[in-house]
């Protein structure tokens, strides 16, 4: 459910960010969600030299999704800001990344509306990763050519 998870760190530290609500006895179906920066570094210390860190983004922020099922139409676009406040921030604490992946299995969007908010995504990360300047990009992003 990386598609309910508000980033409540960086430049949005300080963003509205409700908690994990599980909805009955089924704790796949939970609401909200909510990481922050000491959960997100945690994460990475537990992940430490022994695996890689590959995350699901968020994709459903700003679009609006009244039943989270499969076939339900979400009309609105992909507010991004909050998943570039999470890349910048992991960028600036050296946290890498090995792949992000960007939500999961949405159904209510079309391969167009995916494959662009795709392009809105290697935009960002191009920005991000831009600024390190040492050569070492190629481990930062994955390309999923199988969309």
């Amino acid at each position: 459910q990386a598609d309910n998870i508000t980033y409540a760190l960086g430049r949005d530290k300080d963003i509205a960010c409700p908690d994990f609500t599980p909805k009955g006895v089924n704790s796949s179906n939970f609401f909200g969600g909510c990481l922050t920066e000491d959960k997100f570094r945690e994460i990475n210390d537990f992940c430490g030299e022994e695996c890689r860190l590959v995350f699901g983004l968020n994709l459903m922020n700003g679009r609006d999704r009244k039943k989270v099922s499969f076939k339900e139409p979400c009309p609105g676009s992909w507010n991004h800001s909050n998943a570039m406040a999470l890349l910048e921030f992991a960028a600036a604490e050296k946290i890498e990344m090995y792949g992000v992946e960007l939500g999961n299995e949405i159904e209510c969007l079309s391969p167009q509306e995916y494959a662009a908010d795709v392009v809105t995504l290697r935009t960002i990360v191009n920005k991000i990763y831009a600024k390190d300047g040492d050569g070492h990009h190629h481990h930062h992003h994955h390309d999923h050519d199988h969309h």
